[in-house]
């Protein structure tokens, strides 16, 4: 499909935005376990204490998303969307600086808060002011996951050759600079109509309000599945899938990149792999979106998504693998026809905060998988259990997906793009 010059420009823009945003917030994690030591010798901090030193920015990464949605409905998107790269950068950079546990939580705070701007920005000005929405929130999508999967491989590559203050410093730059590249190569030139101060027809009323309701609901045992997914997969990868052990062993140690912490289990490189094999649903469920009724694609690929959550919590080695490439294909790939069935449902002017409250009840709530992870995990020693619960998370949205449609598709006969 082509993109006429702006929406090239916005896609650019908002594919870099989004692969920053999650790429910070992942290194954080990472870099955790590198300053333990250092806390641990010089304040008396256990490596849970330093961990929780990271709980508020990962809170305000969803929180924050409500309010610079409010703001980027009233502003410009283009704009909020330099400041959210140039402010992680810029945080990043002063982690690096921080004097204690305390000046390093706020600091990290405030990466929290710069990158939750980013969906309710990145998003809503996609689906705004480009023509093949679906298409362009799939390859928008990718970045988001390609940010994922670097995070941990350059803060664990970059803190194994120097310190973890000069890795906040140095993977914080890449950050402002593109931010400040983009405010002159291509951010100038966007042209965004303000949106409407008055809803047209087709978006108000009661039902319109009742059936993004109920889509909420869904946004929130989605986000539960998701969070618990990504919490709970490195656990398991590594407890179940060992087929390339050796030949990992020795890439890593010819590459001279072996983690301080012991060795890069085979699974993470493979749970990698699935994520990454995972993005090419979300171009398919983007070329979807502009093609086939919203509703029924958001039903059917959680509806395929629940067996494999089970089969995820009794397999092992390659076929683990495989269930998981699969598992990723499909609940990627529904984030492309969930995003427009979010600007569907929604008005225009509107559009940024309801993507704003999407990301508190998928982030936020969301986060309390965490809980439930770390539970199940201490009590049987396996993250295999944990895998049933997502399976019901997911079986919950799917039955909501079918409520939606069975209440609007008499008022709404096809809940497409037009």
């Amino acid at each position: 499909m082509k993109f006429n010059s702006t929406e090239r420009r916005i896609l650019a823009i908002s594919w870099l935005g989004h692969m920053f945003a999650h790429f910070y917030m992942i290194i954080l994690a990472v870099l955790a376990l590198r300053i333990a030591p250092d806390f641990t010798r010089d304040f008396g901090y256990s490596r849970g204490d330093t961990l929780a030193l990271m709980i508020p920015a990962f809170a305000l990464f969803g929180i924050g998303s409500f309010p610079a949605g409010l703001i980027t409905d009233r502003w410009k998107a283009r704009w909020m969307l330099m400041i959210c790269m140039i402010g992680c950068g810029t945080f990043t950079v002063l982690a690096g600086l921080a004097s204690g546990p305390a000046s390093l939580c706020l600091i990290l705070a405030g990466v929290g808060i710069f990158a939750s701007i980013y969906h309710p920005a990145g998003l809503s000005m996609i689906s705004r002011h480009v023509r093949a929405r679906g298409w362009a929130l799939g390859i928008n999508g990718v970045a988001g996951n390609i940010g994922i999967a670097l995070a941990p491989f350059a803060a664990a590559f970059v803190s194994d050759l120097t310190s973890w203050r000069t890795t906040f410093i140095l993977l914080g730059l890449p950050g402002i600079l593109v931010g400040l590249a983009c405010i002159w190569l291509g951010a100038r030139h966007i042209q965004e109509p303000p949106a409407p101060r008055r809803s047209g027809p087709s978006e108000a009323g009661a039902r319109y309000r009742l059936y993004f309701l109920v889509l909420c609901g869904a946004l929130i045992f989605g986000g539960l599945g998701y969070r618990t997914t990504m919490v709970s997969a490195p656990a398991l990868f590594v407890e179940r899938v060992e087929v390339l052990e050796g030949p990992v062993e020795q890439l890593m140690g010819w590459l001279g990149i072996q983690s301080r912490e012991g060795r890069l289990a085979p699974g993470n490189i493979m749970l990698s792999a699935a994520v990454l094999l995972g993005c090419v649903g979300q171009l398919v469920g983007g070329y979807l979106a502009d093609r086939r009724d919203l509703r029924i694609l958001y039903l059917v690929f959680f509806m395929l998504a629940v067996p494999m959550a089970f089969l995820c919590s009794c397999l092992h080695e390659l076929f683990l693998f495989a269930a998981f490439v699969i598992y990723f294909l499909l609940t990627l790939g529904m984030q492309s026809i969930e995003n427009s069935l979010i600007s569907r449902l929604t008005p225009d002017r509107w559009r940024s905060t309801a993507f704003g409250l999407k990301f508190i009840l998928t982030f936020g709530i969301g986060s309390l998988g965490v809980g439930l992870a770390g539970r199940l995990i201490n009590q049987t020693g396996s993250a295999a259990g944990v895998f049933v619960y997502v399976g019901f998370f997911n079986t919950m949205v799917a039955l909501l997906a079918l409520l939606l449609f069975l209440i609007s598709r008499k008022a709404i006969p096809r809940l497409g793009q037009n």
